[in-house]
């Protein structure tokens, strides 16, 4: 009758293996990637203070838009992400939302402050900016030989047992 007993050896499934991590390029990320635009827009506020037509002093706040251009600093930075191994998985999105980092980054070069860093560390982790997120984010990054076939360590077990030979 189906479904007593274990299952047969051919169907057993183990539930709760980790999927595989996915492998990143070492020489890094060598396609084409949207440039970071020259500038970005904030908005200022100016209270100014007039006279109505009654000579009463009314204040008006007044919104303008102000063009920063990004620093060198900040373009360094986003070239080196945009070569990292991580960028060959980018999407549209993810190079959305690494030029929005890029003006904290800035903003975090121009006048640095502890709230603009614990965030950029955040969203950089969420991205795999150090060995412990890629390890969270089963991100691996493989070195290639010329052909693009994974590399073998020299230091891997197969490698050291095919040099010993028996001696008698």
């Amino acid at each position: 009758m189906a479904g007593r007993g274990p299952a047969p050896a051919a169907q057993k499934r183990r539930r709760n293996k980790p999927p595989a991590a996915s492998e990143l390029p070492a020489e890094g990320y060598q396609g084409e990637f949207p440039p970071l635009p020259a500038s970005y827009g904030v908005d200022t506020k100016q209270t100014l203070t007039e006279r109505d037509d009654d000579g009463e002093e009314v204040q008006r706040t007044v919104t303008r838009r102000k063009q920063i251009r990004y620093l060198h600093d900040t373009r360094d930075w986003y070239e080196t992400w945009a070569r990292s191994p991580m960028a060959a998985t980018f999407t549209g999105v993810e190079w959305n939302r690494l030029q929005r980092l890029a003006r904290l980054v800035d903003a975090y070069y121009r006048r640095p402050s502890k709230e603009l860093a614990c965030e950029m560390r955040l969203q950089e982790a969420s991205f795999g900016g150090s060995p412990l997120d890629r390890l969270r984010a089963q991100m691996k990054i493989v070195a290639t030989d010329t052909e693009g076939a994974p590399r073998t360590s020299a230091g891997s077990s197969s490698s050291r047992r095919s040099r010993l030979s028996v001696v008698k």
